[in-house]
């Protein structure tokens, strides 16, 4: 039932673009998803925008109804939304004998479902709030964030209008002062919860923009409301000695979280939940227990196989040479105390991140070195471009050890494995070059979707599919597989390799014993022979001439000379006598 007045009929049609939008909601529609469109003008609204009621009852005004406005009431450009206090110029509910007004967003929020009332609820009234607390929960395609910790608000939450607040109930419980003594504030004096002004964070370096922090104003030091939940904890004496063996020149200090907030380590910029973190002050840096003990030496990385790398720290001056992280290329992120491996003789360097974990390697047959396979989640940190096809490797890919800029594609490597699996899918998928649409009768032009990651798609590109459930995958989204699927190859090369040098070691040792055991053949013994005559000859002559020397002293010289001619031959012809003697 169409609940909103619009001057043409509305017809439930499919939405053709992921960039058409809910002109009541301003929300995009989604490629592929029903909505209602207006016959006479490019005017969309989605399924739940049209069932809006033009008149409600709400638990933040319940006085009076709330009606369905088009625009701004009185006509102006825009009005304040009671709740979120955001000003808005589209579509809301309003109180006109109040001048209430709640944009769609906030006027979705409903009452808890233990709320044994439909739809008046009583406020709550506490003394470490100065506000009544509506509470309120949201089964809404809308998102909320606690304006404290900034995380998404899920089941119950708790509003104040006067202050536009949406609260976490554990974040609205949590002390409201730091009594206890915090090891970034060397006087030890508390910190008070007050609204901020745009100040930032001394612990995580970040600014501090949703309006709260801890604050001694003494100090003049912030705190955010994550970081400053946190708590100092012990650790075992001898964890704390192997994250003291760290190669930097300040202390960590070890904080438990109570309240799960998730941080991101600086190392591997994955999230820190529910562990140990570990923080160093004075270069801002926050990193998991795991990452606190990293390996101090890498033997044979497949990155730089001839010398092992040490860790360093990035706050340590080099005399040797300016950093460059040898994967990444970048030189402009030493900073928060950042961890590099290094090997000061090559003046080889590498960010830690980009270091562990080891990629796999595997060698194929048109390129002389290596490759190493970058995952998704690295490969978004770097920039490079396919050999093969010229474009850029915005996802997983493959990266020579030894050359500076040489990549590729999964897709563009040779003799990609036929069949391939996905976790995500029960069938096998066949390695396709044809041009698969993923609805029969769409145009070239459309749209084309991956089912795998759910991200676009080339349509003139390779592609793993399954033709009974019209499924379709990146290449590069079963990297995994193809890895295993080359480096079973090789391993097949390779043994193949060794088996044929085996086989040839074999056969040059058979015919080396075989030559070992036979006896000269008739044509060398008569050759032998020929030469043996030839030497008897040679040696009569020179008897002759000798005696010709003693009769002819005059002719000395010129005797001599042809003396050392035959000399000379007879030479030659003993070396080719022993020659053929010793085969």
């Amino acid at each position: 039932m169409l609940n909103y007045s619009h001057k043409h009929d509305f017809n439930l049609k499919v939405s053709r673009s992921r960039h058409d939008i809910c002109a009541i909601c301003w929300n995009t529609l989604g490629r592929g998803l029903e909505a209602y469109s207006c016959s006479g003008c490019d005017f969309w609204m989605d399924k739940s925008c049209v069932k809006l009621q033009p008149e409600i009852r709400h638990p933040f005004h319940p006085q009076h109804p709330l009606r369905l406005l088009p625009k701004a009431p009185h006509n102006y450009t825009e009005y304040l939304c009671a709740a979120c206090g955001v000003r808005q110029t589209k579509t809301s509910y309003h109180c006109s004998n109040c001048d209430f007004s709640l944009d769609l967003r906030c006027a979705s929020l409903q009452p808890p479902k233990t709320t044994t009332t439909s739809r008046i609820i009583q406020p709550i009234i506490n003394s470490i709030h100065p506000h009544p607390l509506i509470p309120c929960s949201s089964s809404s395609p809308y998102n909320f964030d606690c304006s404290y910790c900034w995380l998404p608000l899920e089941g119950t939450f708790l509003v104040c209008l006067h202050c536009h607040l949406f609260l976490h109930q554990s974040c609205f419980e949590f002390p409201k002062e730091i009594s206890h003594s915090h090891p970034i504030d060397q006087h030890h004096h508390p910190f008070t919860f007050q609204r901020d002004s745009g100040n930032t964070c001394n612990f995580c370096d970040q600014r501090i923009t949703k309006g709260f922090s801890f604050q001694c104003r003494k100090c003049h030091i912030f705190l955010d409301f994550r970081c400053g939940s946190l708590k100092p904890t012990k650790i075992s004496h001898d964890l704390e000695l192997r994250v003291q063996d760290f190669n930097h020149p300040h202390p960590f200090i070890a904080f438990e979280n109570p309240m799960n907030f998730p941080f991101s380590c600086h190392l591997c910029e994955l999230p820190i939940i529910k562990e140990t973190i570990f923080a160093c002050f004075e270069c801002k840096l926050i990193m998991h227990i795991s990452c606190a003990l990293l390996p101090r030496e890498i033997k044979r990385h497949p990155f730089h196989p001839q010398h092992p790398i040490k860790l360093r720290d990035g706050t340590t001056p080099s005399r040797f040479f300016e950093f460059k992280c040898w994967l990444c290329r970048n030189s402009n992120e030493i900073n928060r105390g950042e961890f590099q491996y290094l090997c000061l003789d090559c003046k080889f360097a590498i960010h830690s991140r980009c270091a562990l974990p080891v990629p796999p390697v595997v060698k194929i047959q048109t390129h002389n070195h290596p490759l190493a396979l970058l995952t998704s989640e690295k490969s978004k940190l770097y920039y490079f471009k396919c050999d093969s096809c010229r474009g850029r490797c915005g996802s997983a890919f493959f990266r020579c050890v030894s050359c500076e800029l040489f990549a590729l594609h999964v897709a563009c490597i040779p003799n990609l494995p036929p069949i391939a699996k996905d976790v995500r899918h029960r069938h096998p998928l066949r390695l396709t070059f044809s041009r698969i649409q993923d609805r029969i009768g769409e145009d070239d032009w459309d749209e084309f979707y991956c089912d795998s990651c759910e991200e676009s798609r080339d349509l003139d590109d390779p592609i793993y599919y399954c033709a009974e459930c019209q499924y379709v995958a990146h290449i590069h989204c079963l990297a995994s597989e193809v890895m295993r699927f080359l480096q079973e190859k090789e391993q097949e090369e390779d043994n193949a390799s060794m088996e044929e040098a085996d086989q040839k070691e074999i056969t040059q040792k058979a015919d080396l014993e075989s030559k070992e055991d036979n006896s000269p053949t008739e044509e060398v013994e008569k050759e032998i022979t020929e030469l043996r005559w030839e030497i008897n000859e040679l040696e009569a002559k020179l008897a002759v001439l000798k005696k010709e020397v003693k009769e002819l002293e005059t002719k000395l010289p010129m005797l001599r000379k042809e003396e050392q001619t035959l000399l000379a031959q007879l030479k030659l012809v003993t070396d080719k006598l022993a020659a053929f003697l010793e085969r």
